[in-house]
């Protein structure tokens, strides 16, 4: 697998993957500020706003634990990696 040159010089930084995008919005958010609004509804209130970026950690959550506790019991109709080995009933 090819190592991507952006990835590769974002690693060098401790922390990189988290601390280069955030300083990247901030400076972005600094020099434009009202850049977020050109963006659209939903992800400019992913600048501006917490309920958006709830959203998007909450619904996958919630569609994992809904889909593991469906596919306990349909039990055929799950596919088989659906379901891990230690949870199965």
């Amino acid at each position: 697998m090819r190592d991507v040159p952006i990835k590769r010089s974002i690693e060098r930084v401790p922390g990189g993957m988290m601390i280069v995008p955030l300083f990247l919005g901030a400076i972005l958010n600094t020099l434009v500020p009202g850049a977020a609004k050109t963006f659209g509804s939903f992800t400019g209130a992913l600048f501006t706003g917490a309920l958006p970026i709830l959203a998007v950690f909450c619904v996958p959550l919630v569609t994992a634990w809904w889909h593991r506790r469906v596919s306990r019991r349909a039990g055929a109709i799950a596919p088989a990696g659906a379901v891990p080995a230690s949870s199965a009933r």
